[in-house]
C-alpha cells in the first residue's frame, strides 16, 4: 500500500533537505544556545549589571534623559529599562549601535553596531549579518527544520529497535552516523520543533499572525503613526504611563521618528515576554497619554503571538523552557554535523559497505 511508503520518501526528503540545511543547523544551533546565556554575559563582564537597579518611575526618567542628553534624540532608537535579574539599561541607536548605562543614567559602554560579541552573535542567529534578506533565509531554515523533524520521526520509527544502541560512534562508518543521528534527532525532536516553529513566526510574524487567526481571534494591528525626532517630556511620560498600570513593570521607552511614535512599554505581571507588549503611546511635548494598548486584555490569538519570542528565546523564566531550548541549540548542532558527516561518508565506498554490513539496522 502506498503508506507503507512514506518512511521510505520521507527519509529521502529528509536527506536531500538536510545536507542543504546542516551548515546553517550548525550555526544557528551553536548561536541559539550560546544566546540563552546573554544576560549571564553582560553580568559577567559588566560589575554594574549584578547590582540592583533602580526602577522608580523617577529613576528610570532620570536615565532617559540622560541617555538622550548623551546621545542627542535623533540617535536614540529605544531604551529597554533594566530589571531584577539584570542592572543595567541598554539603549538602542538609530546607526545599529548600542550602549549600556548605569543605574544612575552613566554610559558605561557604548559600542557600533555588532562591536559586542553579544550584539553580534544576536545579529548572526537572527539575520545571519544580512539584514533583513538574511532574516528571511533565517525563517525559511526554521521552516525546513521542522520539516526536517517531521520527516525525520517518520523516518526513525521503522528503525526504532536501533534505539536501544543509543548514541555509540565506534569506527564513526556511515551507519554509525546515521544510526546516532536517527537517535540523537527522536530524543530532540520535540525542542527542536518547538524552536523552529517560533523562529519561524518571529522571522515571518505577518503570516504567522495570518495563520493564527485562522484559528483563533486576534486584534487588528493598530497603524503606527510617526513623529519627528524630538525631545520627550519622559519625568511626565513614564509618570503617567506607571499610573496606566499599577501593577505592571516600566520596561522601556521608544523615540519618535517617522516610522515609530513616543512610546512606553510596560510588562504585565501575566505577560511572558521580558519587554512587555503593554504600549502607551504619547505626546512628546507634554507626555501626555494618547493611547494605551493593554496586552493583559489581549485575546487568545494575540497572546500566542507575543510568546513567540520568549518561548524561543529562553525568557519565561521557567526551567523547562530553558532546558527544552538549551537541548534544541546544541541538539540542532549536532544533528548538522553528524547529517553532513554522514553525506560525506556516502561517497566512501568501503566505510559505507563495512556500515551497512555491520548494522542490521540501519537503513536509506
Amino acid at each position: 500500500m502506498r503508506w507503507r511508503r512514506l518512511p521510505a520518501a520521507a527519509a529521502k526528503l529528509h536527506a536531500l533537505v538536510g545536507v542543504v540545511c546542516s551548515l546553517a543547523a550548525v550555526l544557528l544551533g551553536t548561536t541559539g544556545a550560546l544566546l540563552i546565556f546573554r544576560d549571564d554575559y553582560v553580568r559577567a563582564t559588566l560589575p554594574e549589571a549584578r547590582a540592583p537597579a533602580d526602577l522608580s518611575p523617577a529613576a528610570l526618567a532620570r536615565v532617559a534623559e540622560a541617555a538622550e542628553a548623551h546621545f542627542g534624540a535623533e540617535r536614540l532608537r529605544a531604551l529597554t529599562f533594566a530589571s531584577a535579574s539584570l542592572g543595567v539599561h541598554r539603549a538602542f541607536l538609530v546607526d545599529g549601535g548600542g550602549a549600556y548605562l548605569a543605574s544612575d543614567g552613566r554610559v558605561i559602554a557604548h559600542w557600533s553596531k555588532n562591536a559586542r560579541v553579544e550584539d553580534w552573535l544576536f545579529d548572526l542567529h537572527r539575520h545571519l549579518l544580512a539584514g533583513e534578506v538574511g532574516k528571511v533565509v533565517v525563517g525559511s531554515v526554521g521552516l525546513a527544520a521542522l520539516a526536517l523533524t517531521v520527516s525525520g520521526v517518520f523516518a526513525f520509527w521503522p528503525a526504532r529497535r536501533g534505539f536501544r544502541r543509543g548514541l555509540q560512534l565506534g569506527e564513526r562508518s556511515r551507519a554509525e552516523l546515521v544510526r546516532a543521528h536517527r537517535n540523537l534527532g527522536a530524543l530532540v525532536a520535540i525542542p527542536i520543533a518547538l524552536q523552529a516553529l517560533t523562529g519561524a513566526g518571529l522571522a515571518f510574524p505577518d503570516a504567522a499572525r495570518g495563520f493564527v487567526m485562522r484559528f483563533v481571534e486576534t486584534a487588528p494591528r493598530a497603524a503606527s503613526l510617526g513623529a519627528s525626532p524630538a525631545e520627550v517630556d519622559w519625568g511626565r511620560a513614564i509618570s503617567n504611563a506607571a499610573a496606566l498600570a499599577p501593577g505592571a513593570a516600566l520596561r522601556g521607552a521608544t523615540w519618535p521618528s517617522a516610522e515609530r511614535p513616543a512610546a512606553i512599554r510596560l510588562r504585565q505581571p501575566s505577560e511572558w515576554h521580558p519587554s512587555g507588549r503593554s504600549l502607551a503611546t504619547l505626546d512628546p511635548s507634554t507626555g501626555a497619554i494618547l493611547s494605551f494598548s493593554d496586552a493583559a486584555a489581549s485575546g487568545t490569538g494575540d497572546r500566542m503571538l507575543d510568546a513567540l519570542y520568549p518561548v524561543h528565546a529562553a525568557r519565561v523564566a521557567q526551567p523547562i523552557l530553558d532546558l527544552l531550548a538549551l537541548a534544541a541549540g546544541i541538539g540542532l548542532a549536532l544533528l548538522g554535523l553528524s547529517g553532513a558527516l554522514a553525506f560525506a561518508r556516502r561517497f566512501g565506498a568501503a566505510p559505507a559497505r563495512h556500515g551497512r554490513a555491520s548494522d542490521p539496522s540501519f537503513r536509506a
